[in-house]
């Protein structure tokens, strides 16, 4: 199918839970708080990349910590042959202390080669970035 950019990819279900599990697969959606579907786990087949074609739009999202819903919106067009990517540092400030950093092999040119998240991209990177979830903006913020 083809996707033109903004356009509604798929809405996932799933659960908040606070602290962090250890679930790498698992989605920040604020400072203290992941989101996981724990049935299928559908974000264990969303693969990142850093020149990311969709997000998960955290501020429209709906529902309560047991279930909620998130959309997934396209970023860019995406053709039917391609695969469906989010950036995984637009939703952490620093994957390290969860010990989910890991080396990249997504094979875009504009590959970061590490992903640890938003904290250590240098200037350059974050400005090239097309999302970044709320709670990653307010940590910026105080980290100014």
């Amino acid at each position: 199918m083809n996707y033109e950019t903004g356009k509604l990819i798929s809405v996932t279900s799933g659960e908040t839970y606070s602290p962090f599990d250890g679930n790498c697969n698992a989605l920040r959606i604020d400072k203290e708080t992941f989101w996981t579907n724990r049935n299928s786990n559908s974000l264990e087949f969303l693969n990142h990349s850093c020149n990311a074609n969709s997000y998960f739009d955290i501020l429209r999202s709906w529902g309560n910590k047991d279930k909620l819903f998130i959309p997934l919106i396209s970023l860019g067009p995406i053709h039917p042959s391609e695969h469906i990517t989010i950036d995984y540092d637009a939703y952490s400030w620093d994957m390290k202390v969860t010990k989910c950093s890991f080396t990249c092999k997504c094979g875009s040119k504009f590959c970061r080669k590490t992903i640890a998240g938003f904290r250590f991209l240098n200037p350059k990177q974050k400005i090239q970035m097309r999302y970044i979830s709320p709670h990653v903006i307010k940590e910026q913020l105080r980290n100014l």
